[in-house]
């Protein structure tokens, strides 16, 4: 009976020798698993982490700057400074007169140059005449109305109307006579636009006999006091 409760408790004892061996073995090896992404997480204050993408910023461009220079920035736009050319159109200088209407012009005749016409004409005719009387072609004639302003005049050249002689010119006014004091005027120019003469201006009359108004230019010397003389041409007819 004694041997029996011995062995008893040597085999209580080896039991417990061997659980002392075992179960710290088992406490040194077993790892608990991380929670699964599917396995909701038993602990309340666990700090759940999200991990998110972060876009790639590309490099930012530096300004490479010689160790003596300083880079200054400012907040005023630099506007580069232009050279401006302002053309304008200027007039033609204003001279002094170098031609003056023959004496005794104007001269009121009938239309002879257009006789198809018969009354139903009016307008001025004549020539320009150098300080040697002869006729100088080329000329630029003017002849405005002051009722119309200078918006718009007519214009010719001498040598354009062969029935008033080599350097005639010719300009029709209107197509019916008509009483007038000075309305209209006439004027000498040269190719470029300066002026030959002062505007002369005459008068008009509604008369058929007198439809056709005859004004020559002459030459006037650069002394004031002496001008070349200009025979007065005969009848051109």
């Amino acid at each position: 009976m004694k041997q029996k409760n011995l062995l008893t408790i040597l085999c209580a004892l080896w039991i417990m020798l061997a659980g002392c061996e075992v179960f710290p073995y088992v406490m040194e090896t077993e790892v608990q698993p991380p929670p699964s992404s599917t396995t909701p997480s038993s602990q309340p204050d666990q700090t759940q982490v999200t991990m998110t993408s972060t876009p790639e910023v590309p490099p930012t461009a530096t300004l490479d700057l010689l160790p003596d220079s300083t880079f200054t920035a400012t907040a005023t736009t630099i506007v580069p400074t232009a050279t401006l050319t302002m053309v304008t159109e200027t007039a033609p200088p204003i001279l002094p007169p170098t031609f003056r209407p023959q004496a005794g012009n104007p001269i009121y005749l009938t239309n002879f140059a257009h006789p198809e016409s018969e009354c139903h004409w009016l307008g001025i005719a004549g020539q320009v005449f150098d300080a040697q009387g002869f006729e100088v072609p080329d000329l630029t004639i003017e002849v405005g109305d002051i009722h119309i302003g200078d918006e718009q005049q007519w214009s010719t050249q001498t040598g354009s109307a062969q029935s008033y002689g080599p350097g005639g010119y010719e300009i029709q006014i209107s197509e019916i006579p008509q009483e007038s004091k000075e309305r209209f005027w006439v004027q000498v120019l040269d190719q470029n636009g300066n002026q030959l003469s002062d505007r002369i201006f005459f008068d008009t009359f509604n008369d058929c006999n007198q439809n056709l108004v005859l004004m020559n230019f002459i030459f006037i010397d650069s002394n004031p006091e002496k001008t070349m003389p200009t025979p007065t041409l005969a009848a051109y007819p």
